[in-house]
């Protein structure tokens, strides 16, 4: 979050003790709500949900925190796979996205490595094992998306997300930034992570809300979780 906010007000102005303690004030909040529900609800099932809500709150607002800290919150998620209707249609488009976009991410660091090979290898297999774009498009307008598993807006955001990690890969790769801007790619994918990252902090702690009942019990309002195909 900070490095994408540093792109347009320079957080280097700032005293780094303010900065800490803005940070730390900021991840404490993010993470309040996860905490206090699985506190209240200590049931097993809530345990992954939780613990991918907490890690992206640490990981979106902690200060300084490094590229790869992002495997953090995609463990939890990609664990939930293994779980019940886990790789039902809803399921494995958002955990397969998470996935697709964290390591993306990762890109310019696994480049400055030599690791362009298997980062396209193994994100092209990975992209294959659970029927997501590059390889397939089934998810999303196949036979299982019509059975409604996939809101709309879904569809529309992961698609749209996909398109943009696509068209920023041609670009980096046939397109040299300015002279002036010689970080520009990179600057790009930061911004497209931090928004992505952003939409998988709120998915998953407004599904532990779901799960955990709280909305049933206070509020009366019902929900539905449709057995897996």
């Amino acid at each position: 979050m900070w490095c994408a906010i540093h792109t347009f007000h320079k957080l280097h102005n700032y005293p780094l003790g303010q900065m800490q303690r803005i940070s730390t004030v900021i991840t404490l909040v993010s993470i309040w709500p996860s905490t206090m529900i699985i506190s209240l609800f200590p049931y097993r099932e809530l345990l992954p949900w939780a613990m991918a809500s907490t890690a992206w709150g640490f990981f979106l607002c902690s200060f300084q925190v490094h590229e790869k800290s992002v495997l953090l919150p995609l463990l939890p998620m990609t664990v939930l796979l293994g779980s019940e209707r886990g790789l039902g249609t809803e399921m494995r488009a958002w955990i397969g996205w998470a996935n697709m976009l964290g390591v993306w991410t990762l890109f310019p660091l696994l480049k400055r490595d030599e690791l362009r090979m298997p980062y396209a290898v193994l994100t092209l297999l990975w992209a294959y094992l659970l029927g997501l774009p590059l390889t397939s498009l089934s998810l999303y307008f196949g036979r299982q998306s019509r059975k409604g598993e996939l809101k709309v807006l879904t569809k529309m955001l992961h698609l749209a997300f996909y398109a943009a990690m696509i068209a920023w890969h041609v670009g980096e790769a046939f397109v040299p930034p300015p002279e002036d801007k010689p970080d520009l790619w990179v600057v790009l994918n930061v911004l497209i992570g931090f928004a992505g990252f952003g939409v998988c902090f709120l998915w998953c702690s407004w599904q532990l809300i779901l799960r955990s009942g709280l909305m049933e019990d206070y509020f009366g309002v019902r929900m539905r979780i449709e057995a897996a195909n």
